[in-house]
């Protein structure tokens, strides 16, 4: 219809042909605003969704700006920028300050005040054990010129690569943390004395639970909920001690009922955990006896007929019952005629009180005599005991 309309009006050539240009280019944009709308209508209600979603997903990571004064939350402070803030010994006494994260979270870093030396201190913890890997002591007078600070800083920038900030979440003693497909309640609780933060999944209903008992001191007020900025299921509550919670690594299997059932699958009868991840916070996995007549076991003083390591994802790793010991596969490892019995040996290292492995003695159940013992360690790579 464009080209009679222009040929009507005579106007010149060069005129008429700008012309027919304008009026194809609005044809086709019209054209094609109406096929976009077309196309959008059916979908919207979708894209409405996703929207919703990915706010609620959001909208609780938003987080709070860092409490400590003067100090830039958009980098990871210097050493000599956070010794130089006023009262900042009152400030640590009531709990450490949050230094940050490596790049994938595996380790974070802290500046305390160690009351029974009288000094500061640099610790960087491994986020999957629970337990301290650096500490250096800085001395309380003139700590900007000790060669203590220098020391911990070049720990921070090139040992550990601590260099992402964390993030500080809104938290007053509960809260709940929203994801796509996944909603989280946390919770802290006293019980027995002893605090115990508790996540519970709302959608799977599934519930675990961890011991604070590094925390003989707290109140909601006090504790402070971080996430890494780059990942936001990685947590780490601060009190007097951090605690370190990754949500990607809780599993139907290593829940509170989770280990349970897995532990029932393999052991006949009454059985008795020795070693619970989730009560020590160092991740290691969870170890079972069998035990008999509902008594409870004391382990290095009597012998147990089944035991069964399961790793930190909740999986059985090892197994031994009377016949032998076996792996995750079915594969004996160790198998003879006479049938066994077992002496189950925790150790744990003397400067951190750290699980470092578990000791297995094979009897000979008839006879009673030795025939061989097994040793258990925490291989880091794999995450999981090895002979």
């Amino acid at each position: 219809m464009a080209i009679p309309i222009i040929l009507s009006t005579r106007i010149p050539y060069s005129t008429s042909r700008v012309g027919v240009i304008v009026l194809k280019k609005k044809w086709i944009i019209g054209f094609i605003a109406l096929l976009v709308l077309g196309l959008f209508i059916p979908f919207s209600g979708k894209f409405s969704q996703w929207i919703s979603n990915y706010q609620q997903q959001e909208e609780w990571n938003q987080g709070v700006e860092n409490p400590a004064k003067n100090i830039k939350t958009t980098e990871v402070p210097k050493l000599d920028q956070l010794l130089s803030k006023p009262n900042l010994i009152e400030e640590l006494k009531k709990k450490p300050y949050f230094i940050g994260y490596n790049s994938n979270g595996q380790y974070g870093a802290f500046l305390m005040y160690d009351s029974e030396e009288k000094a500061y201190q640099v610790q960087i913890y491994n986020s999957y054990t629970n337990h301290a890997e650096y500490s250096l002591q800085i001395p309380l007078e003139e700590p900007i010129k000790s060669n203590e600070i220098i020391l911990a800083q070049e720990a921070l920038d090139l040992g550990y690569k601590i260099k992402i900030p964390p993030k500080l979440l809104d938290w007053k003693g509960k809260t709940q943390i929203k994801f796509v497909k996944e909603t989280w309640d946390l919770t802290i609780d006293q019980k027995n004395s002893i605090p115990e933060l508790t996540l519970a999944e709302k959608k799977s209903k599934e519930k675990w639970s961890f011991s604070l008992k590094e925390w003989p001191e707290w109140n909601s007020s006090s504790v402070e909920l971080f996430t890494h900025p780059k990942d936001s299921k990685q947590l780490t509550f601060v009190q007097q001690k951090p605690l370190f919670v990754n949500l990607s690594l809780l599993t139907n299997k290593n829940s509170n009922t989770g280990k349970l059932d897995e532990i029932d699958q393999w052991l006949y009868g009454d059985f008795q955990i020795v070693y619970d991840q989730n009560q020590t916070n160092d991740l290691k996995g969870y170890l079972a006896v069998s035990k008999k007549n509902n008594e409870p076991i004391v382990l290095n003083q009597q012998t147990i007929d089944q035991w069964i390591y399961l790793d930190p994802s909740g999986k059985m790793k090892w197994y031994g019952n009377s016949k032998g010991i076996f792996n995750q596969e079915g594969k004996s490892v160790y198998k003879k005629e006479n049938p066994f019995n077992y002496s189950i040996h925790l150790i744990y290292r003397e400067t951190s009180n750290e699980f470092a492995y578990y000791m297995v003695d094979v009897f000979d159940k008839k006879t009673g005599r030795l025939l061989k013992t097994l040793i258990y360690q925490w291989d880091s790579k794999e995450r999981t005991m090895k002979i």
